[in-house]
């Protein structure tokens, strides 16, 4: 992870939540966290995630939703 890097997290267990920490101290612009507990999206927002993704809220691969979100660019 470089500054200015786009990142994707998936699972924000503890180890989750440690690669969101490390990927903000790392200079990311955009981190997003994806889990299907969206009760834990508050606490990867303290820890520096900036969007989040419920794979169950849409009906296509995540990644085809992180493609469309960083328009093509990925992760």
């Amino acid at each position: 992870v470089t500054p200015g890097s786009v990142c994707a997290v998936f699972g924000l267990g503890a180890v989750g939540l440690a690669a969101v920490m490390g990927c903000k101290n790392a200079g990311a612009s955009r981190i997003f966290a994806v889990d299907i507990n969206e009760q834990k999206f508050e606490k990867a927002k303290v820890f520096g995630a900036t969007d989040f993704l419920n794979p169950k809220a849409y009906n296509k691969p995540i990644s085809e939703v992180l493609a469309e979100m960083t328009n093509g660019g990925g992760v």
